[in-house]
């Protein structure tokens, strides 16, 4: 099944191939519903009737029919629909629908399911545990790092990633310590996102890892952590940093140079 991404948003677009010459009655019109969903998910404004609609295919349509579904009502706006995408979210038994029903949700109501989202971080599917991540990362609460926070340890490469970006934008300095526990990840991603979110959080307590990232063999952590470092205004580190303005790697000796001129 070929499918196509739209603003985060799963959407299938073609109905499976039918073996031999058996062709199934109802094909025609599921090909035709899947292309009207779509239709007002794209056009954004739906009526009573588009609503129905789109709940009905939700709820009882086949997987593409549920896919799109859930992926539309998310962007009609119409918050009256969180109680069966949250239905969606929880029990439906394909896990692209569940994610498009997670984002959907997200998208809608923002802070206010940020109960819900973090409901799903303990989900046995890492697609759907990273959905709420990513919804959470749109609307950051000082109180999700303990949820979020061990995903950096038990999470799969995917959530991991994610969960970097929601603590670095979270506001709280309780992240930190979490965020340091990643620092040696074998994924050069997440340890320069690591870099990045410690940069946000402007926590003295992270100079140390800071300090210790500058060596790293990825130019990309090197450039986040002196990035970040002039982003805390410690001055203490501006020796440690002084080295990377020869390093080989020009955007790595552009950081240097910008971190110091902060920290002057």
């Amino acid at each position: 099944m070929m499918r196509r991404r739209t603003k985060g948003w799963r959407i299938a677009l073609t109905t499976t191939l039918v073996a031999g010459i058996l062709v199934c009655s109802a094909c025609g019109q599921s090909d035709s519903d899947v292309i009207l969903i779509q239709k007002i998910g794209e056009g954004r404004v739906a009526d009573e009737d588009d609503v129905r609609f789109l709940l009905d295919r939700l709820e009882h349509g086949n997987a593409e029919e549920r896919l799109s579904a859930a992926w539309a009502l998310g962007q009609t706006g119409r918050t009256d629909a969180l109680p069966e995408l949250k239905r969606a979210a929880t029990d439906d038994t394909n896990s692209d629908v569940r994610v498009n029903a997670i984002e959907s949700i997200a998208y809608l109501a923002r802070t206010e399911v940020t109960p819900e989202l973090l409901g799903f971080l303990e989900d046995d599917d890492e697609q759907v545990r990273a959905a709420a991540l990513r919804g959470l990362a749109t609307s950051p609460d000082a109180g999700i790092v303990a949820k979020v926070g061990p995903l950096l340890v038990d999470g799969g490469d995917l959530t991991r990633a994610l969960a970097v970006d929601v603590l670095g934008s979270a506001g709280n300095p309780e992240a930190v310590p979490f965020l340091v526990q990643a620092v040696d990840n074998a994924d050069p991603d997440v340890r320069t996102r690591v870099a990045f979110a410690l940069g946000k959080l402007r926590n003295p307590d992270a100079i140390p890892t800071l300090v210790s990232m500058l060596d790293d063999d990825r130019w990309e952590v090197r450039a986040n952590a002196a990035q970040a470092i002039g982003m805390i205004g410690d001055r203490s580190a501006r020796a440690s940093i002084e080295p990377l303005t020869d390093d080989p790697n020009s955007m790595v000796r552009q950081a240097a140079d910008a971190a110091l001129e902060k920290l002057r």
